[in-house]
């Protein structure tokens, strides 16, 4: 579980998230929604530990955050920040390997790692990339290889208990259509294994058809926080995100929403 008490933050004169308050539950997927600048990278940030909140606390499994070491919070929190940088010609293989970096202290590492990188791999249509230099791909190529590196870290034989987490910041920026599906089951899995799953999404339409509860921030405060099929509605897409919609059904009975643009001010007309 992750939880979030009061979490404030600030930078310089402005208040980017507001005492955000908030639990994430083991077995989980949550959506992150928000408009543009609301506080969804920066409140994955202090969830993450990458920066410290001015009030509040962020605890991992009823711990306080900084009560955790660097290594062992590492064994279990694995996180995609929304642009990753990598300057050295390391291989696709290199590049998902670093994941296990937390595990070299580990006597099962010689036998675990190799099995974590190669999941990875299949998991995200890259056997045939492994050997390619990682700064010879595409976009969408590069970050299908960080997502892989991020799910090489959290990677666990099958019946392993131990607490998992995972803290995606727009984690289908760049892919294409089928490696966003691909990615949004593969999200799905994890929770269903028992993994504490929260990323920030920009279509509602990916929420409503693959997460279990959804954040909605606005102005750095959390304005929703529940189940997806009560709190995810055109009334809530108009008043945040300014948008008109529709709701559709699916033919698997599910939730989807068509926008449609918005009337042009008079003056425009």
């Amino acid at each position: 579980m992750i939880e979030a008490k009061g979490i404030t933050f600030s930078a310089g004169s402005r208040k980017l998230i507001k005492a955000v308050t908030f639990k994430l539950q083991p077995g989980k997927f949550y959506g992150l929604l928000g408009p543009n600048g609301a506080g969804k990278s920066t409140l994955l940030r202090i969830l993450n530990g990458e920066i410290q909140p001015d009030k509040g606390s962020v605890f991992f499994d009823e711990r306080k955050l900084t009560d955790w070491s660097l290594t062992a919070l590492a064994k279990i929190r694995s996180a995609l920040p929304q642009r990753t940088e990598l300057s050295f010609d390391y291989t696709v293989e290199e590049v998902v390997a670093l994941g296990r970096s937390p595990f070299n202290d580990s006597q099962n590492e010689s036998t675990q790692g190799p099995e974590a990188i190669q999941a990875s791999l299949e998991s995200f249509h890259l056997e045939k990339l492994r050997n390619r230099s990682y700064l010879n791909l595409s976009g969408g190529e590069q970050q299908r290889v960080q997502l892989a590196r991020v799910f090489t870290q959290i990677w666990r034989p099958k019946g392993d208990p131990t607490s998992r987490f995972l803290l995606l910041d727009e984690p289908t920026a760049g892919l294409d259509l089928a490696h966003q599906q691909q990615l949004l089951e593969r999200l799905q899995e994890s929770a269903r294994q028992g993994t504490t799953v929260i990323a920030a999404l920009h279509d509602p339409n990916q929420v409503a058809a693959h997460a279990d509860s959804l954040l909605v921030l606005a102005e750095g405060k959390l304005v929703a926080d529940g189940k997806v099929e009560e709190i995810l509605n055109n009334t809530l897409l108009k008043r945040y995100f300014g948008v008109e919609t529709e709701t559709l059904r699916t033919a698997k009975n599910g939730k989807a929403f068509s926008f449609r643009a918005p009337s042009p001010p008079p003056s425009q007309r």
